[in-house]
C-alpha cells in the first residue's frame, strides 16, 4: 500500500475515451482509446451525477463500470493516501484505490510504458 505518488504525470489520459470494459472474477480492465488501460485489482468508486458506489466485488460493479463506456476523460487528480481520480464527462468519476496491503490494487498502461500501484 505505497499508493500513487502525487507528483505522477497522468496528462496523458486526458482526453481519452473508454471503449471497452472487461469485468473478471477478481479485476477490471478499462481499454481505452490510445493504447491505454487502466486494471483494477482492489476497491474502487464509480460515481455517475455525484452519486458514487464504492465496490469490492467486481462482478457486481459491470452496470456501473457500462454506464462509463463512450465517455472521455476530461481531467484526473492524484488524492490522499495515492488514489487516482479520474473525471469522466457528463460529470462521471472513477475513483481507484490502493486498498490491497499485499497484492497490487491497479496498473495504467500506455503503450510500453507501465504504473504499477
Amino acid at each position: 500500500m505505497f499508493g500513487l505518488a502525487e507528483d505522477t504525470d497522468l496528462e496523458f489520459l486526458k482526453g481519452a475515451v473508454l471503449e471497452q470494459v472487461c469485468i473478471g472474477a477478481h479485476e477490471v480492465i478499462f481499454r481505452f482509446e490510445q493504447d491505454l488501460s487502466i486494471t483494477v485489482e482492489s476497491d474502487f468508486l464509480v460515481a455517475l451525477n455525484e452519486v458514487g458506489q464504492r465496490f469490492e466485488d467486481t462482478r457486481s460493479s459491470a452496470n456501473a463500470c457500462a454506464a462509463l463506456l463512450g465517455e472521455q476523460i476530461v481531467d484526473v487528480h492524484v488524492l490522499p493516501e495515492g488514489t487516482l481520480a479520474v473525471e469522466f464527462s457528463a460529470a462521471k468519476r472513477l475513483e481507484l484505490y490502493d486498498s490491497s496491503p499485499n497484492y497490487e490494487s491497479y496498473q495504467i498502461t500506455h503503450g510500453l510504458k507501465t504504473i504499477v500501484i
